[in-house]
């Protein structure tokens, strides 16, 4: 069974570290402005956060970079359990 995640991004609160394109560049694109970019993320409100939902075999780098943000704005939550991993 393949398992469902879903990425939630903070977008206005990112500092442009760019650790997460650094250590994930198949989901992170750094922008003009210099902030990080979720690839395909879809924005939810006009506060800036961005979903993006994914399965378990693209997950394990987006875990690392998820846990090195400094500013800890990625989140990671299992969409079976409903749980954050990160």
């Amino acid at each position: 069974m393949v398992k469902r995640y879903r990425i939630e991004y903070d977008r206005s609160a990112c500092i442009g570290a760019t650790i997460c394109v650094q250590t994930d560049p198949k989901n992170w694109i750094m922008s003009d402005d210099v902030k990080a970019d979720l690839l395909n993320g879809q924005k939810q409100a006009s506060d800036g956060l961005y979903v993006k939902e994914m399965e378990d075999e693209d997950m394990e780098d987006l875990l690392n970079a998820a846990r090195s943000c400094p500013v800890r704005i990625i989140r990671v939550k299992d969409l079976e359990t409903g749980d954050y991993l990160v």
